[in-house]
């Protein structure tokens, strides 16, 4: 359910709906957050995309603390040497980057780059 939820998210993101992406993705979360054996690999993807949503929106302390999470759920999974992780700093970096946080994105970006193997 949780899936079909993010790619519903996915899909309305897509054509620059995001008002019903961002809802979507935080029922995704929601019903991802309460599953008994969740992924937690997953629900760092759909944390990301719900940070782009919000984003979008011009939400942007709630797109960090998605941002964050996706971040904090892919390390702890997969770890910083995986794509995941440094997918939620990019778009996290990218967002601060746009909205004049210059210092702070390009330090985001150093450290997603020395993670890189």
């Amino acid at each position: 359910m949780d899936q079909a939820l993010a790619n519903a998210a996915m899909t309305r993101f897509l054509n620059a709906e995001y008002q019903d992406a961002e809802a979507l993705s935080g029922r995704a979360i929601s019903v991802a957050e309460r599953l008994p054996e969740r992924d937690d690999s997953d629900l760092a993807v759909i944390y990301s995309n719900h940070g782009d949503a919000l984003s979008k929106l011009g939400r942007f302390s709630d797109a960090e603390g998605a941002y964050d999470r996706a971040a904090d759920l892919a390390r702890r999974t997969s770890g910083e040497q995986y794509g995941t992780y440094w997918r939620a700093l990019g778009l996290h970096a990218s967002m601060l980057y746009l909205h004049g946080d210059r210092e702070r994105a390009l330090a985001m970006l150093e450290s997603m780059l020395a993670a890189i193997p």
